[in-house]
């Protein structure tokens, strides 16, 4: 429903934990979880470089790791709050 599925996914992605940063939420963990994302980057040819070989070639980007991180930063249990423990104190 709220997911942006137009445009820039990776843009949407980045810009949603620097969001998470500011309202203070763990920099360690955005900053792990931007540390998972760079590999996975989408390339030019739009497969992904680091996922393993699949008949010969490599996975369609995006991942299932862009994919997990997208539907995890997207999904509504951030907006209602349920991941308070994650915010620092």
């Amino acid at each position: 429903a709220g997911l942006p599925r137009h445009g820039d996914p990776v843009g949407a992605v980045w810009n949603r934990l620097a969001e998470l940063e500011r309202a203070g939420y763990d920099s360690l963990v955005i900053h792990a979880l931007r540390a998972v994302l760079l590999p996975h980057q989408p390339p030019r040819y739009g497969r992904c470089p680091t996922c393993a070989k699949r008949w010969w070639r490599r996975r369609r980007w995006p991942c299932a790791v862009w994919c997990r991180v997208h539907l995890a930063l997207f999904s509504p249990c951030l907006e209602t709050g349920d991941l308070r423990e994650m915010r620092t104190r």
